[in-house]
């Protein structure tokens, strides 16, 4: 069994690490940062830490989908959600769900339905638990969705 102690001072430089692979990805690194990310989340579930691989889980998915991986993307969110139902800890399901969404828009076939029925999932979840911010970051994404898939003026035959 590992102590409290211990599981504190993994989550610490969890903590740290988590910044610093943000830090990297959002700086172009984002192989280094997902390294490093990836390198946290194992020092949490080895020291049995899971209350905070969720929010840890959310930013590996935001940067897959930023390199365009999709199923690694998608792994990352079964897994940020599993760990929340074992938690019971679900303050990252809103986000969880709208990067689902995002990534099911990637590549060659895109699964449509998927990422409308888990966008919506990520707004009414959202609504649920009062969480504006990530009501309003999914409403956004949705807008954006909207409006790089519209069709020009004049380009339809």
């Amino acid at each position: 069994m590992v102590s409290t102690a211990r599981r504190s001072l993994v989550g610490a430089r969890s903590t740290r690490r988590r910044d610093r692979a943000g830090a990297r990805a959002r700086g172009g690194q984002g192989r280094e940062g997902l390294a490093t990310l990836q390198a946290a989340i194992a020092g949490l579930q080895g020291a049995g830490v899971r209350t905070i691989t969720t929010s840890l889980r959310a930013l590996e998915a935001d940067v897959l989908h930023g390199e365009g991986r999709k199923e690694e993307g998608l792994a990352a969110i079964e897994a940020g959600l599993a760990d929340s139902q074992v938690t019971g800890a679900h303050a990252w399901d809103a986000d969880l769900f709208r990067l689902r969404g995002k990534l099911e828009l990637l590549g060659n076939a895109p699964d449509h339905s998927a990422a409308e029925a888990a966008l919506a999932a990520a707004v009414r979840i959202g609504r649920e638990q009062g969480a504006v911010l990530a009501e309003s970051r999914t409403e956004s994404a949705i807008a954006g969705i909207l409006e790089r898939s519209r069709v020009p003026d004049g380009a339809a035959g």
